[in-house]
C-alpha cells in the first residue's frame, strides 16, 4: 500500500511546476473564479461550462498557496487524491482489500487520470464525486442504514454544479439505486423517497440558477446538442455512440489537451484486461448481482459526450467522460483480478507472483511514458512554458519597470493573454500591438521600460527601424529553444536621429472631412488635438511638441481633385510651408514656398499643381525657419487647415 501511495504521488508531484505550464483559457476560469471568492465576491454563476462547486471546493488549498497557476495545479491533484480514496473505498466495499489496491494502483498510474489530475482544471471533480456516490451506496445496501442513502443523494446532486456531464449523475444514481433493488438487493421503497428528498434541494438551486442565466445553459452549453440543417441528427448520433465505446480501445479524444494523439483512453495492456474484467462482472450469478452498480453509471455517464450533435469530431471527449475512468480502472483491474485467481491454483505462487508483477510494471512504464513523452510532446511547442518565462522575467525585474508584451501568440498560439496570472506585478504589464508601436510610443514611455516581443523578430514592430538601436534585443532560450526577444529601452542610445528624422515619427488617427473619414498621420502635439484642425473654429488650436517641421498627412480613401490648399496658423516671423500630393498613378508633385513678416496669425492660401490624375494624399509641412538652430524647443501653432 505504502508503494502504491509512493508511486501515484510521484507521478502527480514531478515537476509539477515545470510540465504543463502554460495557462490556458479553461484555467483563466478557475483563476478568476478563485480571485473573486477571495476576493468576497462569492460567484455562483455558470462560466460557459464551469460551475461554482469546484472552485469553493479548493478554496482552503488556494487560501494557502494563492490564486496561482502552481496553486491551482497542487489543488487539481489533491482533488485527484481524494477521488482515488473514493474509488479505493468503493473497490474495498465491493471486493475486498486486495482487490480495492488493485485499482487504486491502476487508477493511480494511468495517463487519462494522471492527465486531468495535473492539469488544473475542475473536471477533476467528476471522478471522485461519482466515486463517493458509488461507495455510499454500497455501504448503504451493506449496512441498510438509511442515513447512506441521504448522504448519497447529495453528493451525487453536486453534480448539477460542476459540469453538464455531470448535470445527470443524481438521474443516474438514482436509477443505479433502482436496478440495485430490482435485481435482488434488499432496498426498502423509503429509500427511493429518502433519496428524492434529499436531492430536491440541490435541484431547486440549480433550477435558480438557471433561472438566473438562461442565456448560457441554452446558448453555450445546449447549443451543443443543436441540429445543423444539412444532418442527420439519427445518423450523428449512432456515429457518436460507436466512437465513444471504442474510445477505451480503438480512437480516443483528438484534443491535445485532453488525450496525447488520439490514442485510446486506455493502454493497450489495460484495453484487453477491460474487455476481460467486463466478461469477469458475467461470469457468476452474485457477480451479476452487482452488475448495475458499475454497468449503468459507466453507460449513462457517457451520454452527454454522445449528445454533441453539432460538434462530433469533439466525440469521444476525454474530459466529458471523466467520471467513468475510475469505473473503466475497477474493470482492468477485475481483468487482472480474474487472471490471477486462475493462475493462484494452476500454478506455483512465484510465478503468479512474477506474472502480477511484470504485468503492472508494464503498465506503469506504459503510461508512464505515454504521459510524460507523448503526450507532453504534442503540447503547443512540445510544452515549452512562453508564459511562464516571460512572467518570470518579468518578476525578476525592479518593481518599477513597466513590461511593454508585443502581440501574442508568436508560437503555436502562445503566449495566450493570461501572462498577468503569473505576475508578481501584473499592473506594470501593458500589451501592445505591433501596428500601435512608434518612435514616438518609445519616446513617451514611462522609464525604466522593457519591451518583450516574438524570437522571430529583430524588432517588435517595422514602423522601429528609425530607432531600433533604442532596444538592443537579447534573445532568450528554455531548454535550448527560443522563447522571447527582450530589451531595455534606451531612447537616448542612437543620438544619430536627426530633427527631420524624430519629426517624421508619425502618430495615426482618423478624421472628418468634408463628411468623409480621412487617415491622418501627425507630428506629436502637447495641445489640442488633431480633430481641432479640421473643426471649422480658428479660435481653436493644436500645438506641436517639439517637431519642426509639424507635419500633417491626410490619406484619403477616395482620391479626391485638389486645387487649393488654405492654413490657419499661429504667429511666426519667418517660416516654410511644403506641400507634397502623391497621386494615385505613383507619381508625385511638390511646391515650397517662403513666408516671413506676415501679421499676428497669419491665413495662407497656397495654389497646387494641376493634375489629370487625382490625389491620393497631401502632406504639408510647416517649419519654422527662426527655431531650427535655437536649443528652445519648436512649438508649431496650427488652427485649422482645408483642401479644396
Amino acid at each position: 500500500f505504502a508503494l502504491v501511495i509512493g508511486i501515484i504521488l510521484f507521478l502527480r508531484l514531478f515537476e509539477l511546476d515545470t510540465l504543463q505550464a502554460e495557462i490556458y483559457g479553461d484555467i483563466q476560469i478557475v483563476i478568476g473564479n478563485m480571485q473573486d471568492i477571495l476576493n468576497g465576491l462569492w460567484p455562483y454563476h455558470f462560466i460557459l461550462s464551469s460551475g461554482p462547486l469546484y472552485h469553493y471546493l479548493i478554496t482552503p488549498i488556494i487560501l494557502l498557496t494563492g490564486p496561482t497557476y502552481s496553486g491551482v495545479k497542487l489543488a487539481s491533484v489533491i482533488v485527484s487524491l481524494a477521488g482515488l480514496a473514493a474509488t479505493y473505498a468503493a473497490s474495498r466495499r465491493l471486493v475486498n482489500d486486495a482487490f480495492a489496491l488493485l485499482v487504486l494502483f491502476i487508477a493511480g498510474v494511468s495517463f487519462w487520470l494522471l492527465i486531468f489530475s495535473r492539469l488544473g482544471n475542475s473536471q477533476i471533480a467528476l471522478p471522485m464525486l461519482t466515486m463517493l456516490a458509488l461507495w455510499l451506496m454500497l455501504r448503504a445496501i451493506q449496512s441498510g442504514r438509511q442515513r447512506e442513502v441521504v448522504a448519497c443523494a447529495l453528493v451525487s446532486s453536486l453534480g448539477l454544479f460542476v459540469y453538464p456531464q455531470s448535470f445527470i449523475l443524481p438521474g443516474v444514481i438514482f436509477l443505479t439505486l433502482l436496478c440495485l433493488g430490482w435485481v435482488g438487493h434488499p432496498l426498502p421503497r423509503k429509500w427511493w423517497v429518502s433519496f428524492i428528498l434529499a436531492s430536491m434541494p440541490g435541484l431547486i438551486l440549480f433550477g435558480l440558477l438557471v433561472a438566473s442565466d438562461p442565456s448560457n445553459f441554452s446558448g453555450y452549453i445546449g447549443g451543443k446538442m443543436e441540429v445543423q440543417a444539412d444532418t442527420n441528427p439519427i445518423i450523428v448520433l449512432i456515429g457518436n455512440i460507436a466512437r465513444a465505446l471504442m474510445a477505451f480501445n480503438v480512437q480516443g479524444d483528438q484534443g491535445f489537451r485532453g488525450n496525447p494523439n488520439s490514442l485510446p483512453h486506455l493502454d493497450w495492456i489495460s484495453g484487453i484486461l477491460f474487455l476481460a474484467g467486463i466478461v469477469f462482472w458475467l461470469t457468476t450469478k452474485e457477480r451479476r448481482r452487482w452488475l448495475p452498480l458499475w454497468l449503468i453509471p459507466f453507460l449513462l455517464l457517457q451520454v452527454p459526450s454522445m449528445l454533441v450533435i453539432n460538434a462530433p469530431v469533439e466525440v469521444p471527449s476525454a474530459s466529458r467522460t471523466l467520471g467513468v475512468a475510475p469505473i473503466a480502472y475497477m474493470l482492468v483491474a477485475s481483468g487482472i483480478w480474474w487472471m490471477l485467481q486462475f493462475m493462484r491454483h494452476r500454478a506455483r505462487r512465484w510465478l503468479t507472483a512474477t506474472v502480477a508483477t511484470l504485468l503492472l510494471a508494464s503498465i506503469l512504464i506504459l503510461n508512464a511514458k505515454i504521459y510524460f513523452e507523448t503526450y507532453l510532446s504534442q503540447l503547443p511547442y512540445g510544452d515549452i512554458p512562453v508564459a511562464q518565462r516571460i512572467a518570470e522575467y518579468a518578476n525578476s525585474l525592479p518593481e518599477d519597470t513597466q513590461v511593454y508584451l508585443i502581440g501574442c501568440c508568436w508560437i503555436e498560439g502562445m503566449p495566450e493573454s493570461f501572462i498577468i496570472y503569473q505576475m508578481d506585478r501584473p499592473q506594470n504589464l501593458h500589451q501592445v500591438e505591433p501596428g500601435d508601436l512608434s518612435c514616438l510610443q518609445l519616446r513617451s514611455a514611462i522609464l525604466p521600460a522593457v519591451y518583450v516581443w516574438s524570437f522571430g523578430n529583430e524588432i517588435p514592430s517595422p514602423a522601429l527601424e528609425p530607432c531600433k538601436k533604442w532596444l538592443p534585443a537579447q534573445r532568450y532560450e528554455y531548454q535550448g529553444r527560443p522563447i522571447f526577444n527582450a530589451a531595455s529601452l534606451h531612447p537616448e542610445l542612437d543620438t544619430s536621429l536627426s530633427p527631420l528624422q524624430i519629426s517624421s515619427m508619425l502618430e495615426q488617427g482618423d478624421i472628418q472631412l468634408d463628411d468623409q473619414t480621412t487617415h491622418v498621420e501627425y507630428s506629436p502635439i502637447d495641445i489640442g488635438s488633431i480633430g481641432d484642425l479640421f473643426d471649422g473654429n480658428t479660435d481653436t488650436l493644436m500645438r506641436g511638441k517639439n517637431a519642426n517641421p509639424m507635419v500633417v498627412v491626410l490619406d484619403f480613401l477616395e482620391p479626391r481633385d485638389i486645387r487649393t490648399l488654405e492654413l490657419d496658423l499661429g504667429t511666426m516671423q519667418h517660416f516654410q510651408v511644403t506641400v507634397k500630393l502623391a497621386y494615385i498613378n505613383g507619381n508625385s508633385n511638390s511646391v515650397n514656398h517662403d513666408y516671413e513678416n506676415l501679421p499676428a496669425d497669419p491665413h495662407i492660401s497656397i495654389a497646387l499643381p494641376e493634375s489629370p490624375q487625382p490625389a491620393a494624399s497631401i502632406r504639408v509641412e510647416i517649419q519654422d525657419m527662426n527655431q531650427l538652430a535655437s536649443d528652445i524647443e519648436a512649438h508649431i501653432h496650427m488652427r485649422e487647415l482645408k483642401v479644396k
